[in-house]
């Protein structure tokens, strides 16, 4: 009965210091699968652009004070007149290293379509945002684009 009463305690200190809500430890960075059918998507002159995602902890501006990047990765998407597709696999930190895993917690997953292969955020390109817990390497797909969130800081 003692060692009942003492692992009871010990059981409930040791679960309020464990991670809760997806916060915490380290995470395998998912894929992020873009598909894209929007008008911009639809009547792309070309067949392949480059697609820039970036795993934020402070929304999706310009600005490097509040955006604080903590993954980016980029890939190429194909545009075949029906939709766009691609796939970012490969993640860096702000230095420029490969990572494999982040912090387990809210991020805000920006993405964007660079077609105008200027390597620049614009109102030319087509945006997405998606705003969610991230604790498992679960594929993100963004299927929504046309975001404005993108487009207050140009």
């Amino acid at each position: 009965m003692r060692m009942f009463l003492l692992l009871v305690p010990l059981t409930l200190i040791l679960a309020r210091c464990s991670p809760s809500g997806g916060d915490g430890g380290p995470t395998d960075i998912p894929n992020v699968q873009h598909t894209c059918t929007t008008s911009k998507c639809t009547s792309a002159p070309m067949t392949m652009y480059n697609s820039v995602t970036v795993f934020s902890v402070a929304g999706c501006s310009q600005s490097s004070i509040d955006y604080q990047p903590v993954a980016s990765g980029t890939t190429t998407v194909n545009c075949n007149g029906t939709n766009c597709n691609g796939i970012v696999s490969t993640w860096r930190d702000p230095e420029g290293n490969v990572i494999t895993s982040i912090p387990a917690r809210p991020y805000y997953i920006c993405s964007w379509i660079d077609f105008n292969q200027n390597s620049i955020k614009d109102a030319a390109d087509e945006f997405s945002v998606l705003n969610e817990s991230v604790n498992s390497a679960s594929v993100r797909t963004i299927n929504q684009w046309g975001a404005t969130a993108f487009l207050s800081d140009l």
